[in-house]
């Protein structure tokens, strides 16, 4: 089984007790039990009978997209709560006309219990108006937080190579600056906390430069399978997104945050459909003829 390894601040490795290929998608499952379709790119280590492997999600979920749907999910939150705040307020106006005219409560008049009601109704939807309004303004300031999380340049983004590149030289400017005294050392430990700050980044640029390299060579690994690009734009063009590997039949998806193909395992049979170390493409219609129940669409 490969789990997640946490290689350094917002990065995880694979954790992996086979060797996979470069651009090969895994399953990792999570601490929970989750498991998650992920890319292969590169092998940072090999320690203990184990391979560590840099990976992005293939569906392209990453921190930027997770931040991005817990602040949509806050701003429905507080749309919820304003919307029964003005109900709440609504409610506690409802006598308004009568209770404004300040009449005193006629105690043992027949009007006394509807009275005291009116009260106590105003009253009580008075606090939960103000309660949902107090929630909603809370969600709107999460979801402002999240918001700004999603426009943080961090390591999911590969495109962000250049900025960390540039904090990189920054950090070692500043290591080398309070090693020969150009800078002096705020407190006992500069030097050393100035040193981690080199090692952390440079930690990043691994990951971040083997995923770059990846990208810019157009090949991709679809069920263990490499191809080019164009290679699978061309079977796609024909109506056959799905490749029949030995017992096993791969359906071929698009990220869009990612931009690039990867493949999901969607049927295994018991018999071999093909050879060990051949394939071929396939349409919907002859997928599942093969595996002779319709359960694939185009």
């Amino acid at each position: 089984m490969n789990t997640y390894y946490k290689f350094a601040p917002n990065v995880f490795l694979a954790k992996c007790e086979e060797k996979h290929e470069r651009g090969e998608e895994i399953l990792v499952t999570t601490k929970y039990g989750k498991e998650n379709a992920c890319i292969v790119f590169n092998l940072i280590a090999e320690k203990s009978g184990f391979y560590y492997y840099s990976i992005v999600r293939a569906d392209g979920f990453n921190v930027q997209e997770w931040a991005r749907q817990r602040a949509e999910r806050r701003h429905e939150w507080a749309l919820s709560a304003a919307q029964k705040s003005d109900e709440y307020f609504q409610k506690s106006n409802k006598h308004r006309d009568f209770l404004s005219l300040g009449e005193p409560i006629k105690v043992g008049h027949h009007s006394e219990r509807g009275h005291r009601k009116m009260i106590d109704d105003a009253w009580n939807n008075m606090g939960k108006s103000v309660e949902l309004s107090d929630k909603a303004a809370e969600h709107e300031r999460v979801a402002k937080y999240w918001e700004k999380r999603a426009e943080t340049i961090n390591l999911s983004m590969p495109e962000s190579i250049d900025f960390y590149e540039h904090k990189l030289e920054q950090a070692k400017e500043y290591h080398e600056g309070v090693m020969s005294g150009k800078y002096p050392r705020s407190h006992s430990y500069a030097l050393t906390y100035a040193k981690k700050e080199v090692n952390e980044l440079q930690k990043n640029m691994i990951w971040l430069k083997s995923y770059g390299e990846m990208k810019n060579k157009n090949i991709l690994v679809l069920a263990g399978i490499k191809f080019r690009s164009d290679e699978i734009e061309q079977e796609l063009a024909k109506g056959n997104k799905f490749i029949v590997k030995w017992k096993t039949i791969w359906e071929i998806c698009y990220s869009q945050a990612q931009r690039q193909y990867y493949a999901i395992k969607v049927y295994t049979s018991e018999d071999s459909y093909v050879s060990k170390g051949r394939f071929y493409f396939v349409n919907a219609s002859r997928a599942n003829e093969m595996i002779g129940s319709e359960i694939l669409i185009d």
